[in-house]
């Protein structure tokens, strides 16, 4: 039995603190050790780099049981993508951190916002997932802000860089973080798409509760998730919105320089479960089509 699963969905009232055990977070997001492998490659890192502060990437993972889930991926394709996603963000020079519903949980004022949570018209079948998607944003709060991407948005960088490369510091000067919300990938009318996003702590807080609100004045839908909200508020709300993230492209493209000239504008790549469908390739395959495709975009357009 899954005991998050228990914990969180089993019970009327929700999550419960004496649920949040750390072994048990620790077997639900089950890393097949890279974690602990991130914490040693860090520590030789720091003591090599000492003066050195990184920004920090966050992601939000909570397993839950696959029908749930509807997103294609077993636990060892999540994974994958987890190990991936910690790979290229820390070569893009950031310190990568996996962020659980305990993050979240542990928020002062989670309990005000799970109990709004509950009145979101959310698709029952997905119900779980789309809420995690919703809680993440507290979660980010909780931790002091930061930078927050899906765990299928990875970086375009050419190559593996350091912070004392040139180019590693022009790569980073795209993601240049202020207080203010930063949206990094944008839908085709404008509305900001929350897979890769930035900001302060009391920004990710106010961020995290207008995305309730938003979803509480839209009872009549069967399905409101964060993303429809965050579109939704694109408009009227302070936070900074740019295209930045590439979402759009071919599986298996032949490189050209002209195709190399159009996608170096992006900064990051969303392999998005839409993309995968539309290339009519299996969902569960994601981190080794990602890698394969970063790799042959570097051979073609970094030689």
């Amino acid at each position: 039995v899954d005991p998050w699963h228990e914990s969180y969905v089993g019970r009327k009232g929700g999550a419960h603190k004496e649920d949040f055990d750390e072994e048990e977070i620790v077997e639900s997001v089950k890393i097949t050790g890279a974690e602990e492998q991130e914490e040693k490659e860090q520590e030789q890192e720091g003591k090599e780099d000492s003066d050195i502060v990184k920004p920090k990437m966050y992601t939000f993972f909570h397993r839950i049981y696959h029908h749930q889930r509807n997103t294609g991926m077993s636990d060892e394709g999540d994974d994958a993508m987890l190990a991936l996603w910690q790979e290229e963000w820390t070569a893009a020079g950031f310190e990568t951190h996996i962020l659980t519903l305990k993050d979240a949980y542990s928020h002062p004022r989670f309990a005000e916002f799970e109990e709004q949570l509950q009145n979101i018209p959310l698709n029952v079948p997905t119900k779980i997932y789309n809420q995690m998607c919703f809680i993440r944003h507290l979660a980010m709060a909780n931790v002091g802000g930061g930078y927050m991407s899906d765990y299928d948005v990875l970086p375009m960088t050419p190559k593996p860089m350091n912070q004392e490369d040139e180019h590693s510091d022009d790569w980073l000067s795209n993601f240049s973080m202020n207080d203010d919300i930063q949206v990094y990938s944008v839908t085709a009318r404008g509305g900001g798409i929350p897979c890769l996003m930035s900001g302060s702590g009391s920004k990710w807080e106010t961020l995290a509760f207008r995305l309730i609100d938003n979803g509480l004045n839209h009872p009549d839908e069967r399905l409101w998730t964060d993303f429809l909200a965050m579109i939704d508020l694109t408009h009227e709300s302070d936070f900074t919105v740019n295209d930045s993230v590439l979402k759009t492209f071919d599986i298996h493209p032949e490189w050209t320089k002209e195709l190399c000239d159009e996608v170096s504008v992006f900064s990051a790549i969303h392999f998005s479960h839409h993309t995968l469908k539309v290339a009519k390739v299996k969902v569960d395959r994601r981190a080794g089509i990602a890698r394969e495709w970063l790799q042959n975009w570097r051979h073609s357009c970094y030689p």
